[in-house]
């Protein structure tokens, strides 16, 4: 039966010599594609152990199939590949651990009267220079500018461990602060020294400070930098002045003065200033304003306040003044004392009368009043303490009254 096809062209039935040669043609086709692919992996494969140096490579592929009346077909192919010459024998190394010095410094600053820092305070740089290479660094040299508004404390440059060697700088040897050490690996040496800030400063001020290191393997500087930041604002400063020695009932006329303080402080004007005494009263001003009733840098304004002994006062004598103030913001200048002693000189003067009968016959007991007191007149009154009472035929004397129980 005929198969009913319809179309612009009436298909044609390939016989079978036709089939199998078309068959072979696609085999072929495909073994040369493989031919082809494999010639492009070639560069990257070794040559076969067979090959000699400097020879070629020459490789088959074949393919196979079957007709449809189960005749074999086949298609073969080759390539040659021309092969590089190889060195006949090539070492390898290891690679090495890198024999070098890799330095690495650390600092920090630390504000030995807490925070804030403030003008005047103390501050103590610590910095730790770690070596991470193979190697140890010799010859290595410190180097740190004493910063800006500082002054540096002569014999404060420490070295750690004291097996790294090395000799302290000093002021002369500036920048150079340490040299000649030796940082082994992992084993990092520490430097320290200290400055005092110095002032007046405005409030803000940045101390900024930067360490360099270098070694004789690593010359290429290795720095580090830290700053600290002033907290400034005007600062009081007040002296007192007076005797050292004073009697009961003297009038001691203790002197007072008032300054801006330029270490410690910003400088900035003062106003309001105002001095008490915890006993001398009234204080009064003497001098020193300019007239514009600022405390200002350079002023130093004077102050008197008496105090009279009274008997009743302890020895020693001591008193305190304080003053304060308000800066140019309208905040209170912090409040700062002074205090002043001295030794007290008493003389009090004891008065007695005695009393008795003035007749009596033998046998009779008399009875003798005495009475005692502290003399207002000839002494200056103090207090008296182990009052004792004698008498030279009676006895015993014994105490009535008239203590208010002190």
């Amino acid at each position: 039966m005929n198969p009913d096809i319809s179309g612009p062209e009436t298909p044609r039935f390939l016989s079978k010599g036709e089939l199998s040669s078309r068959l072979l043609l696609s085999l072929a086709v495909i073994v040369g594609s493989m031919i082809g692919l494999l010639a492009s992996l070639m560069p990257l494969a070794q040559a076969a152990p067979s090959m000699t140096t400097g020879g070629s490579a020459a490789f088959q592929l074949a393919g196979y199939a079957t007709d449809l009346e189960g005749a074999s077909l086949a298609a073969t192919g080759q390539f040659i590949t021309p092969r590089r010459a190889q060195p006949a024998h090539v070492p390898v190394r290891e690679p090495l651990l890198q024999e070098t010095v890799i330095l690495y410094v650390t600092k920090s600053a630390l504000n030995e009267g807490g925070d804030p820092l403030l003008p005047s305070e103390r501050i103590t740089y610590t910095i730790i220079i770690s070596n991470s290479g193979a190697l140890s660094a010799t010859g290595v040299v410190v180097s740190d500018t004493f910063p800006a508004n500082t002054n540096f404390v002569a014999g404060s440059i420490t070295i750690l461990p004291s097996s790294a060697g090395g000799t302290p700088g000093t002021l002369d040897s500036q920048p150079i602060i340490a040299s000649g050490i030796t940082v082994t690996p992992q084993i990092p040496v520490t430097v320290t020294y200290a400055v005092t800030v110095s002032g007046p400063l405005a409030n803000g001020t940045v101390i900024a400070n930067t360490v360099s290191v270098t070694s004789t393997e690593s010359p290429t500087p290795t720095t580090n930098v830290v700053t600290s930041t002033v907290t400034a604002s005007p600062t009081l400063k007040i002296i007192k002045d007076g005797p050292l020695n004073a009697s009961v009932g003297e009038t001691v006329v203790y002197s007072i003065s008032v300054r801006n303080d330029e270490i410690n402080g910003d400088g900035s004007p003062i106003t309001q200033v105002v001095v008490t005494d915890s006993i001398a009263s009234p204080v009064s001003y003497v001098a020193g304003d300019d007239g514009d009733t600022l405390l200002e840098l350079e002023e130093t304004w004077s102050y008197t306040a008496a105090y009279t002994i009274p008997p009743t006062v302890t020895n020693i004598l001591t008193n305190t003044a304080s003053v304060q103030g308000i800066d140019p913001e309208g905040d209170i200048v912090s409040p700062v004392t002074a205090t002043h002693s001295l030794d007290v000189a008493y003389a009090p003067v004891l008065s007695i009368t005695k009393t008795g009968s003035i007749t009596a016959n033998v046998g009779e007991t008399v009875v003798y009043s005495i009475s005692v007191r502290n003399d207002e007149i000839n002494g200056d009154g103090s207090p008296i303490t182990q009052v004792v009472v004698t008498d030279s035929i009676a006895s015993p004397v014994s105490y009535v009254a008239g203590d208010d129980g002190d």
